[in-house]
């Protein structure tokens, strides 16, 4: 599943970030403490959300573990409450 090496259908301009999820070990969760991306990610969305963005497309949303988005979302909109977060899913089961 892992590999230094990229398959020819990876997506190369794009990073794997690390949710706090270990998905070699049963997928199991290390949210607590929090996990540094989760704080780093919550700054930068307030950032813009400083700057005037109004709303977020969060692409492959369902890639993140849905406790960061019940987790982050309460606290940018803490900045904007009329903030807007469209997230793009493609398995209908997340």
């Amino acid at each position: 599943m892992f590999s230094a090496q990229p398959k020819y259908d990876d997506w190369y301009e794009t990073i794997k970030l690390n949710y706090g999820v270990d998905y070699q070990n049963s997928e199991k969760q290390y949210f607590d403490p929090i996990p540094p991306v989760w704080l780093k990610m919550r700054d930068i969305l307030i950032f813009w959300t400083h700057k005037g963005v109004d709303g977020f497309r969060c692409d492959m949303a369902e890639m993140v573990p849905i406790a960061f988005w019940n987790w982050v979302i309460p606290q940018v909109k803490k900045v904007n409450p009329d903030l807007i977060f469209i997230g793009e899913a493609y398995n209908p089961k997340v």
